[in-house]
């Protein structure tokens, strides 16, 4: 779908950059941009440049902002990033071209920052803190959409809050001993979303997408929003004995306490039974009643002191890549409003002969949004390539 423009006929979509904390509309530097949201983390991204002037020639090897905006159908999209290196630079004739990559802003701010602290409760409630900690109250940097069911207490010990996010999120679970995902909407601005695969497959499909069926240029009219034209199958439970065995789809934790000569057993993740692995502690580092989150982290010396993520085999049993056994991306899909990751839609494969009752017809959780914007002579053509899967 081509994105509005002004009475004048100038387009509304702008690309802002900072340069000594003054922005400059760089709109008319910008061949296509790319904006990657997905249920494993926060948003990325990609501009396309081409530049005669020099005008972004100071700015590469700096980490400035770039804030891109844009209404799509009653929507005001409003989201920034940080300049995160230049790539693939071609010099032709007068002019160059290059890529500019953007990370999020979240990533920028754990960067420059390390945490000392003891935090206690619902996982939950300390991811929620976690943030406030980091990324202030105003606003809100995080919306909490499931609770955890697991809790306990989780000491600090002067790392990066990043690497305290993804040690207790990968240790959490919700309703159903369901994993727990925390991403960022393209439509939030950069807000995260903390939620459980069980609530978000439980919801309703936001709306149904399907191929071509018609003759009509697929993206030149209302009636196209949602229509694809093409569809990529990635993987239909691929590899699923091996991954079974192997423990991908969850563990069984054993958690001895060496004092007290206890045993617990903590079930985690979709096929909990698959891998059963030993956790020890001691008493003395927990106050009475409390359970450990993830204090049994190992320092990687490769990694100049870096506390390390669980240790390996831990962390690759819990792997949220694997517990999807259906993978599909549908391509250059004329772009639904307000549609984000963690939302579930209804496939509808039409041009087969099977029709309705194809395998890969029906429902799925949409696990990653890549939306493209691209300059077609004065206007902006906006599409959005879907990652669509389903849990075994």
């Amino acid at each position: 779908m081509k994105l509005e423009n002004d009475s004048s006929g100038r387009s509304l979509f702008e690309v802002h950059l900072s340069y000594d904390d003054v922005f400059q509309n760089i709109t008319e530097n910008i061949n296509s941009c790319e904006i990657q949201e997905n249920i494993h983390g926060d948003m990325e991204g990609r501009l396309s440049c081409h530049d005669a002037a020099g005008t972004l020639d100071s700015l590469i090897g700096t980490n400035s902002l770039i804030r891109i905006k844009f209404p799509y159908y009653g929507n005001e999209i409003n989201v920034g990033f940080y300049l995160d290196g230049v790539k693939n630079v071609n010099f032709q004739t007068g002019y160059k071209e290059y890529i500019i990559k953007l990370t999020s802003i979240n990533n920028m701010i754990n960067s420059r920052m390390y945490l000392q602290k003891v935090y206690k409760g619902l996982s939950s409630d300390i991811l929620k803190q976690l943030y406030e900690d980091v990324y202030g109250t105003d606003p809100a940097a995080l919306k909490v959409l499931s609770s955890t069911e697991t809790e306990g207490k989780y000491i600090a010990p002067n790392i990066n809050p990043k690497t305290i996010q993804k040690l207790i999120l990968l240790n959490s679970y919700g309703k159903g001993q369901s994993p727990m995902f925390l991403y960022q909407k393209l439509i939030d601005g950069g807000v995260a979303t903390l939620e459980s695969l069980h609530d978000m497959i439980d919801k309703e499909n936001f709306i149904s997408i399907t191929d071509t069926t018609t003759g009509d240029e697929w993206s030149s009219n209302l009636g196209s929003i949602g229509i694809f034209q093409s569809l990529q199958v990635e993987k239909s439970y691929t590899d699923n004995v091996k991954k079974t065995n192997q423990g991908y789809y969850g563990k069984t934790l054993n958690v001895y306490d060496v004092e007290n000569t206890t045993f617990k057993k903590v079930i985690v993740g979709e096929a909990p039974q698959a891998l059963t692995t030993n956790r020890i502690y001691r008493k003395n580092y927990y106050t009475e009643k409390d359970t450990p989150l993830l204090h049994n982290y190992e320092i990687n010396t490769d990694t100049l002191g870096e506390v390390g993520l669980l240790n390996n085999v831990e962390l690759a049993m819990l792997k949220r890549t694997n517990m999807f056994a259906i993978k599909v991306r549908t391509l250059n899909m004329s772009a639904v409003p307000v549609l984000s990751c963690g939302e579930t839609v209804g496939l509808v494969i039409q041009e087969i002969d099977t029709g309705s009752q194809h395998v890969h017809n029906g429902s799925y959780l949409v696990a990653g949004i890549t939306h493209k914007i691209i300059k077609q002579e004065k206007d902006f053509e906006y599409t959005q390539d879907l990652e669509l899967v389903r849990p075994h």
